[in-house]
């Protein structure tokens, strides 16, 4: 879900919509696909963290992440209190509040020392971007290590499986998944009014 509401805005952003126009229409996009996918626990708890977000960035507010997720968390309960026993409830909620948690510690240990914002400054383009690359890999694989050691014992517990792979898989695959994912969403919206757009997207 958080894949498709960053691609709808970029879209949004690439067609020069207005930043409220781009709020509303992802928030309207993410409830449509949301239900599309059936509206499990998992979809509608990062549904609601988005169209929340969309909310608060509408009227100029800022949103505190825990904050989006208690709220998400509570309108699940209210929908069907038994959700607090599943497994993939739980295991979103759990992987969401790592991934926050992992975030804000980067974010307080993210200050650049001011010679090295001069060295920076003399790099090269293709340096750059390479340096980039590299601390944002570390980033994601320092966060999927986090989330895997987290959600392990109830993985473990319930399926009697564990995956250390997925440590790794997780950064290996996200660009692939993310052209999936909109692959397929484009099969979706196109296939039947441009066939051909379709048949491309479903090659994909």
């Amino acid at each position: 879900v958080e894949m498709v509401a960053l691609s709808i805005g970029g879209l949004c952003m690439f067609l020069r919509c207005s930043y409220r126009s781009t709020l509303v229409i992802t928030m309207v996009s993410i409830i449509f696909y949301s239900f599309l996918c059936g509206a499990n626990a998992p979809v509608l708890r990062a549904m609601f963290a988005v169209v929340f977000l969309s909310i608060a960035r509408y009227f100029g507010l800022n949103a505190n992440a825990f904050n989006l997720l208690f709220m998400a968390a509570f309108l699940l309960l209210a929908i069907r209190t038994n959700y607090l026993w599943d497994t993939g409830t739980q295991l979103s909620f759990i992987a969401v509040a790592m991934l926050i948690l992992v975030a804000g510690t980067k974010r307080d240990t993210a200050k650049i020392d001011p010679l090295d914002r001069l060295l920076r400054s003399t790099e090269s383009k293709w340096r750059s971007l390479g340096r980039m690359m590299k601390e944002q890999s570390q980033q994601s694989l320092f966060a999927s290590l986090w989330v895997w050691l987290i959600t392990t014992p109830i993985v473990f517990y319930t399926f009697h499986v564990t995956s250390p792979v997925a440590m790794i898989m997780n950064l290996l695959l996200l660009v692939p998944l993310w052209v999936g994912l909109l692959s397929g969403l484009g099969v979706l919206i196109l296939g039947t009014w441009l066939p051909f757009v379709g048949y491309l997207f479903g090659f994909i």
